[in-house]
């Protein structure tokens, strides 16, 4: 199915009509064709043998470039008796397979000729997430040459979760003697996730990005019905530790007329967002993001996160998170908790009086069948409400993912848009539009965009410095045979 639109128009007893419409194929996997992707590598070369490999760096170094200059980062290498270890990351390709697929092409091309098998960790911000293990290299090998079906090479396959204890074996044994950390050269690439967003990285994930254009959309507060900001953002991250990192982000404002509404909030909860106008005013040039984020990988398929410093423009402070993933399973369960406090909206890094401590329980549950995800969040929220958040949402094939949230809390918010008899819930809607199936190449950029009807207080949940959940979710879709760690390994 393609892309269908028309109008029509029509002439009926002195009345005129006009009728637009477009059909958009959700259930395609991919609008556009891939005509832009880089190549699988495939360069022949002369391979060394185990003792040569053990004997000389250089030769890992020369893997450890070739895989560099194709896009990866956070590069580990250690071999093991007769098999290769290699830890990575792809800030580009969208599904784990794929960037599998493209490593384990290289390592045999470039890596010691007598090894029996390979083991291939993938990570997201340096944790190890899902490991594939190739008992038999020479039935890989089969199979990119086109002489062994995905069928028969899934015998010599084990996909698991990453371990802790993997992962530290790895880590040190890298470390101490084959691990090419660092890119030379820096680059400047377009990225997709934003309009015009340019990034200059500088070894592995590093960056220093700008996004010239961003739009924020306010609809029906109650001194009109749309207001909007468009500004630039500039920030800059790096890892400072293993698994720490540094993120910072400066707005700068082009125009809005957010800050001309002169009627004050009627919210009798603590303004913890009506307050909005207030955060546009003044200068130009405010502080979005200034914090350190650690990752943990406390055992299988538990993993943590403690974060402190600027979270967002409304709200500083320090917090966590533990989630849990069971084994290829459709659930997933999260705690989050965060002591914040108000900024300052005339001060760059200065507060207010007032702070709460917020924390919300989450479980994730998948019905891979439709394509849906449901959410139940429970716990205090912004404006120290207690209560519950409903979430749910349709992935189509191509990626699309359509939703709406719904929110209960023990305080009513009765004044208008709300009343005694008929107090606010905080609601909306989102989308999340991924551009690998618009732009003629694979990417892991996404669009997002949201819709609440008021500005309101209630209900309200702290901007997460890096949501474990939404981490890994995207990245897995490990029991949708569609999109599961298989695939096709890129051939």
């Amino acid at each position: 199915m393609l892309f269908r639109s028309g109008v029509q128009l029509s002439y009926q007893g002195g009345d005129v009509g006009l009728n637009a419409y477009a059909s958009i194929p959700l259930a395609e996997k991919r609008f556009v064709p891939w005509f832009d992707e880089p190549a699988p590598f495939t360069k022949r070369t002369e391979r060394p043998s185990l003792e040569q490999w053990q004997r000389n760096p250089k030769y890992a170094r020369k893997l450890a470039r070739a895989l560099t200059q194709q896009g990866f980062n956070d590069i580990e290498l250690s071999l093991e008796g007769r098999t290769l270890l290699v830890s990575l990351s792809h800030s580009r390709i969208s599904f784990i397979s794929r960037a599998v697929g493209r490593t384990a092409r290289t390592v045999l091309s470039l890596g010691p000729m007598a090894m029996d098998s390979i083991k291939i960790t993938y990570t997201l911000s340096r944790l190890p997430v899902v490991t594939y293990v190739f008992k038999d290299a020479y039935a890989l090998q089969y199979y990119f040459e086109g002489l062994m079906s995905l069928a028969q090479l899934q015998k010599s396959i084990d996909i698991t979760f990453a371990t802790r204890e993997y992962a530290k074996v790895l880590a040190d044994a890298a470390i101490r003697d084959l691990a090419v950390r660092d890119s030379t050269d820096p680059f400047i690439e377009p990225q997709l996730g934003r309009p015009l967003l340019f990034g200059a990285k500088r070894g592995p994930l590093s960056r220093i990005f700008f996004a010239p254009f961003n739009l924020n959309i306010f609809f029906n507060d109650p001194s009109g019905a749309l207001r909007f900001d468009l500004f630039s953002v500039l920030g800059y991250s790096t890892p400072v530790a293993r698994r720490l990192f540094f993120n910072s982000a400066v707005r700068f404002t082009l125009a809005e007329d957010v800050s001309e509404v002169e009627q004050q909030s009627n919210s009798l909860l603590p303004h913890v967002r009506s307050d909005v106008a207030l955060y546009k005013q003044g200068s130009d040039i405010r502080l979005l993001e200034l914090l350190l984020n650690k990752y943990y990988l406390f055992g299988e398929r538990v993993y943590g996160r403690l974060s402190a410093g600027y979270y967002e423009e409304m709200f500083a402070g320090a917090g966590g998170q533990i989630l849990y993933m069971p084994r290829w399973g459709k659930w997933a369960f999260d705690v989050s908790v965060d002591w914040v406090k108000q900024r300052d909206p005339d001060d760059a890094f200065g507060f207010i009086d007032y702070s709460v401590l917020t924390a919300l329980a989450a479980f994730h549950y998948r019905f891979p069948k439709f394509g849906i995800t449901t959410t139940v969040r429970a716990g205090r929220f912004l404006a120290k409400d207690d209560g519950v958040r409903f979430e749910v949402k349709r992935r189509f094939r191509s990626g699309v993912e359509v939703g709406g949230w719904f929110t209960v809390t023990d305080i009513d918010d009765i004044t208008s848009p709300g009343s005694p008899d008929d107090p606010y819930r905080d609601k909306g809607i989102f989308l999340s539009v991924p551009f690998n199936i618009l732009v003629g190449r694979d990417t892991r950029a996404t669009a997002n965009f949201s819709l609440a009807p008021w500005t309101r207080d209630v209900g309200q949940m702290v901007n997460s410095p890096g949501d474990l959940y939404g981490l890994m979710e995207r990245s897995l879709m490990l029991d949708n045979p569609e999109y599961g760690p298989l695939v096709d390994l890129d051939k």
